[in-house]
């Protein structure tokens, strides 16, 4: 029996226009009353997340930003965070900035980003470039810095750094990064092209997911997880029931259990309904 469903956001829990159906609303209300916990783990910071906890009700810690940051919206304060430090933080920016790329820092609330020519706006696709998508870009927590010295001014901690770059530059960036020797960080380049998501060693959204566990005594055999994309990849592998949806990659229906519907036809509703609600 399942006593714990974690589900991944962009592509999985909302459809194509960024909601959440009724159908799968009623589902995650009905696992409530039958005991069962439902959170979410997206690679999405705190301030992105949050409308979605808030249309969920969402009472428990969730995971962000693919398992660096473990946040109570209760409590409204981050119970686990894995932070890089600040000094390999400002070297990895230096080193973007000497290879002239588009480079994006996170402090679990907001997106820092700097594009330092109009060629490298393509790097930034979740924004439209209009009025209405730069002002939906600051209520979710993104800022834009004119100046690479302002990314190495940010208070609090830096969880994550992402460079984007050609693909041919992305290979030479990480190489550089990878013979300096550091212990403490992994360069993660395979989750999409020209990009390099740069973090504290070891972090995944498995080992979100196992925290969550922790927190409510539950085995990772009894978790069910849905998601569509590579940083859903190792969260799947360790749970008792990783699902995939539809429109997931390739490799991520790979190592699922079962692959659902995609998010645009209710396939987390559908499968909670299924094999956990009986219906």
């Amino acid at each position: 029996m399942y006593k714990l469903v974690v589900c991944d956001i962009d592509g999985t829990l909302i459809d194509s226009k960024g909601n959440i159906s009724e159908r799968t609303l009623r589902a995650v209300e009905k696992l409530a009353d039958k005991g069962i916990h439902f959170t979410l783990c997206t690679g999405r910071n705190i301030t992105k997340t949050m409308p979605i906890v808030k249309k969920l009700k969402l009472k428990v810690p969730f995971v962000c930003i693919d398992g660096i940051i473990i946040y109570d919206p209760v409590a409204k304060k981050v119970v686990k965070g894995l932070n890089l430090d600040s000094a390999q933080a400002r070297e990895l920016i230096y080193i973007g900035k000497e290879y002239n790329t588009y480079i994006e820092v996170s402090d679990g609330y907001k997106y820092y980003k700097y594009i330092p020519s109009k060629g490298h706006i393509k790097y930034d696709f979740f924004n439209e470039c209009t009025l209405k998508g730069k002002i939906k870009s600051w209520l979710s927590g993104i800022r834009y810095v004119k100046n690479i010295d302002e990314l190495c001014k940010i208070n609090g901690p830096i969880y994550q750094v992402i460079i984007g770059a050609d693909i041919e530059t992305a290979k030479k960036i990480n190489n550089e990064i990878r013979g300096k020797g550091y212990e403490n960080i992994d360069v993660r380049d395979f989750l999409w092209e020209e990009y390099l998501f740069i973090n504290y060693k070891g972090i995944g959204k498995a080992k979100g997911v196992k925290v969550i566990c922790d927190y409510f005594g539950v085995d990772m055999e009894e978790v069910m997880a849905f998601g569509d994309e590579r940083n859903d990849l190792d969260m799947l592998e360790h749970v008792g029931m990783g699902i995939a949806m539809a429109n997931a990659d390739e490799s991520v229906k790979a190592v699922a259990k079962s692959v659902t519907l995609s998010n645009n036809e209710d396939g987390v509703a559908v499968a909670i309904e299924k094999l956990i609600l009986g219906e």
